[in-house]
């Protein structure tokens, strides 16, 4: 079974890895029912409509639930030539504990942190200490990967400090000739990915977009394969670091 980590200061307790599903159709709903029966008890939806569809699914186990960040975005504007521009960056804030029929749900909404503007911050990541910092949230979703890094060591500190769970976003996101050296006959690059984003201890849980049961026993089993080096780690932050992609 997945170990389970603390989702910031919530008071809520999540597997380390969590499925994104696409909701409402025959495969999520087999791929919810196996992941759930592996350990994981975090589960993102792109719409909260699909809330009833996954209760109906699992039944009454209490699982958390982040629904899709749509909606006007938060915070405020960051410009458009922002050199993080790219990155993922959510807000997710409790709704509610639906109990009946939904069963003990914690149920997490999602809302994009920043649209682009000519006058807003000069990175997304500075909008998003805003956002921190005003207390509105209790859990951030980043892009976060071997070859995604750019949110920093440092944001990722402060974001815990103030208390917020940190969902890695973009996984399994390495398929780069640069990564091979990561693979081991019990580790493939996707679980080497994982891996990476759980020796982060401010990482709540690495959440993985599946849409097989093979990519989905894949990821589960990540924690299970065999472990990154400190080597292998040290080589992945300097590879990224050459890149020159970090705007910390």
């Amino acid at each position: 079974m997945l170990d389970r980590r603390r989702l910031g200061a919530s008071g809520v307790r999540v597997s380390e890895i969590g499925i994104s599903l696409r909701g409402g159709d025959a495969e999520s709903a087999r791929l919810a029912k196996e992941a759930h029966g592996a350990g994981v008890d975090l589960f993102h939806l792109d719409d909260s409509d699909h809330l009833p569809w996954l209760a109906g699914e699992l039944g009454p186990a209490p699982v958390t639930v982040l629904v899709g960040a749509g909606g006007p975005a938060i915070g405020g504007t960051f410009r458009p030539d922002a050199p993080d521009g790219h990155l993922a960056l959510h807000s997710y804030s409790a709704l509610t504990t639906q109990p009946g029929a939904l069963g003990p749900y914690q149920v997490f909404g999602g809302w994009e942190i920043g649209a682009r503007g000519a006058g807003g911050s000069p990175t997304r990541l500075d909008l998003a200490r805003g956002v921190v910092g005003s207390g509105s949230s209790q859990a951030l979703g980043v892009t976060y990967t071997p070859t995604e890094q750019s949110v920093g060591l440092e944001f990722l500190r402060e974001a815990h400090h103030a208390g917020l769970g940190i969902i890695a976003l973009g996984l399994p996101g390495t398929t780069e000739s640069d990564h091979r050296f990561l693979v081991r006959p019990r580790r493939t690059l996707a679980q080497a990915a994982i891996q990476f984003v759980l020796a982060n201890e401010y990482v709540s849980c690495a959440l993985v977009r599946v849409e097989s049961a093979d990519q989905l026993r894949e990821a589960v089993s990540a924690p299970a394969a065999d472990p990154l080096t400190l080597g292998d780690l040290e080589r992945l932050i300097e590879l990224f670091a050459h890149r020159g992609d970090s705007c910390m």
